[in-house]
């Protein structure tokens, strides 16, 4: 009875080593799996951040670019603005004087078109301050039709040049809330 049951129990042994080995073989496979996931891992991350790295550095060019547009923008306005200013004064001495009429609408033009001007290189600079979110919109009453009136009579002096007319229809309030200048 004890060679059986030693017989037995090198069954059970030999059943138990097979169950082990199975369960070590399935054990392997998992980790060698989960190591080829690591290195898939391992990669992406990598790719990732060589990614974030060159997004990074185009972000600190594009900020370079956008302050050096901004400094140009800048100065390029201010060598613009100075003797422009200074033709609109003049202009306004002129306007002063007593002038026949026909130069007067001449000068008055000048006038408009120089306020024009200035008010686009005004326009630039918007640009910049609304990249760098310092914009600051100042709201008053202003008269829309007037508005127009001046655009048609700038406008107006150079198609009459051109022996073509301008003519100005509008249905528009009396007044409107808003930054005229923009």
């Amino acid at each position: 009875s004890q060679v059986i049951l030693l017989f037995i129990l090198s069954g059970y042994a030999l059943i138990a080593r097979r169950a082990n080995d199975q369960h070590v073989k399935v054990i392997r496979e998992a980790y060698d799996a989960l190591l080829a996931q690591k290195q898939l891992l391992d990669q992406h991350s990598e790719q990732l951040n060589r990614s974030l790295h060159d997004a990074e550095q185009a972000r600190q060019r594009a900020d370079e670019a956008s302050a050096a547009k901004s400094a140009f923008l800048s100065t390029m306005s201010h060598e613009i603005r100075t003797p422009l200013n200074g033709i609109i004064g003049l202009n306004s001495l002129l306007l002063e004087l007593p002038l026949p009429e026909r130069a007067r609408e001449y000068a008055e033009l000048a006038r408009q078109s120089g306020e024009s001007l200035l008010a686009l290189m005004n326009d630039f600079l918007d640009f910049s301050k609304i990249e760098a979110g310092q914009l600051d919109l100042v709201a008053h009453p202003f008269d829309p039709a007037a508005m127009l009136r001046d655009l048609v009579a700038i406008v107006g002096a150079n198609a009459e040049r051109k022996r073509l007319s301008v003519r100005l229809e509008h249905s528009l309030p009396d007044s409107l809330e808003g930054d005229s200048g923009r």
